[in-house]
């Protein structure tokens, strides 16, 4: 994620163009992803434990970032 940022910021994006593509970062993975592990071979509980993580920490983090990049301020 710091290359992007460092990119971004270098070739003169403004801070709402790069926060933007921070928070690209920080969203949970797809949740149709549990139909596809549903299907025989797949571990339907581990998919949805890890996509229940991935969604709490997001929604912890995106205003994290917001408020350090100044746009929720």
């Amino acid at each position: 994620m710091a290359p992007a940022i460092f990119v971004g910021v270098a070739v003169g994006l403004e801070p709402s163009a790069v926060l933007a593509g921070r928070l690209a970062f920080v969203v949970p993975a797809a949740s149709n992803g549990y139909i596809l592990a549903c299907r025989p071979g797949g571990d339907a509980a581990l998919y949805a434990a890890i996509l229940s993580f991935q969604t709490l920490l997001s929604v912890a983090l995106i205003p994290v970032l917001a408020i350090a990049e100044g746009a929720l301020v």
